[in-house]
């Protein structure tokens, strides 16, 4: 759970540092009743996440993570159903939040890799290898290797069959990187 808690009398809310680490997956995610009262009827919905957790050398299990509007930390990311993240969990009570330390629980990471991307795409840079892309976008060269006329890269980055507009010849294209 990101928001606060009180220390329970049974001394059962360790430290930090003596919390579990494990992956886990997000099972489900649910819109909690809005928070009433004075000031608060903008506030976003509390949600309900149901996890699986995987710890190492052990049977998988499952656990929830309460975010209340006012308590999850500003960098807080809102995955999605599917997603696989870091998790800490409470060995003695049971308590899982979703570790903060882990940059897939991270806006500003997220941020950082669709900046990058985005780069990418605006500097006509190819997409990785890895990336299984076919269609427009293309990166084209700014002349036709066969006839050396410019080309209308613009125009012909969106074609499904990029060719040389005086003549005629395909031209070289490779899947652009996306975002």
């Amino acid at each position: 759970m990101l928001h606060r808690h009180k220390k329970p009398a049974d001394g059962s809310d360790l430290p930090l540092d003596q919390w579990e680490k494990m992956i886990g997956n997000i099972v489900d995610l649910q819109l909690l009743p809005k928070l009433t009262g004075p000031g608060r009827e903008h506030w976003p919905s509390p949600k309900l996440y149901v996890v699986q957790l995987h710890p190492e050398g052990r049977e998988a299990f499952r656990g929830e993570v309460h975010i209340h509007p006012i308590d999850h930390p500003d960098d807080f990311f809102f995955s999605q159903p599917g997603t696989v993240t870091a998790f800490i969990v409470n060995p003695v009570s049971g308590e899982v939040r979703f570790d903060m330390s882990d940059q897939r629980n991270s806006v500003a990471a997220h941020q950082s890799a669709v900046d990058l991307m985005q780069e990418e795409f605006l500097a006509d840079k190819p997409a990785d290898a890895g990336q299984a892309i076919t269609g427009p976008p293309w990166v084209v060269p700014a002349e036709c290797p066969q006839c050396g006329a410019r080309v209308d890269q613009a125009t012909q980055s969106m074609e499904l069959a990029p060719k040389c507009g005086f003549c005629h010849q395909p031209l070289p294209a490779d899947p652009r990187a996306r975002f």
